[in-house]
């Protein structure tokens, strides 16, 4: 039991994890309205992708969802496939595994980091991510076009 608690506590400290929607690049963007929104969700299909289909399942969750032209990308967490921690004090690295297991669910949908149009950032150390902060912003090159939180 300590063990598995000093697991979490250590997992929970290297916690660092993107939200990511995406619009397809061709969809003409206009404001839904309510009615239209109801009419899209009854639509559309999900697609559902699975990155690590086995820690999913155990967790009941999906790492993305496509809903008609939109995705949402459940997160990232610089973890191997069993879901161990990877890369353990070392931010740059564990967000350069953020990024390419963000990239995979991307390319599964045939878009890329381009695409993106909002961004949520979670970490434990805030100076320590700015710092690493040029790291991430190799992958996403539409920097000042994109919706942004950091906490």
């Amino acid at each position: 039991m300590k063990t598995l608690k000093l697991q979490v506590i250590a997992f929970l400290s290297i916690l660092m994890f993107s939200t990511i929607s995406c619009i397809e690049k061709n969809e003409q963007q206009t404001e839904d309205t309510s009615l239209e929104k109801a009419e899209t969700a009854l639509t559309y299909k999900s697609e559902y992708f699975q990155l690590k289909p086995e820690i999913e399942e155990a967790y009941g969750y999906s790492h993305a969802v496509k809903i008609g032209n939109h995705i949402k990308i459940s997160g990232a967490v610089s973890m191997n496939d069993e879901g161990n921690p990877k890369a353990v004090g070392d931010l740059a690295q564990q967000m350069k595994n953020c990024y390419a297991d963000l990239e995979k669910i991307l390319t599964h949908y045939g878009y890329t980091f381009d695409d993106v149009v909002k961004e949520d950032v979670f970490t434990t150390d805030m100076s320590l991510f700015w710092n690493t902060l040029p790291t991430e912003l190799k992958f996403i090159k539409t920097i000042s076009q994109l919706a942004r939180g950091w906490v």
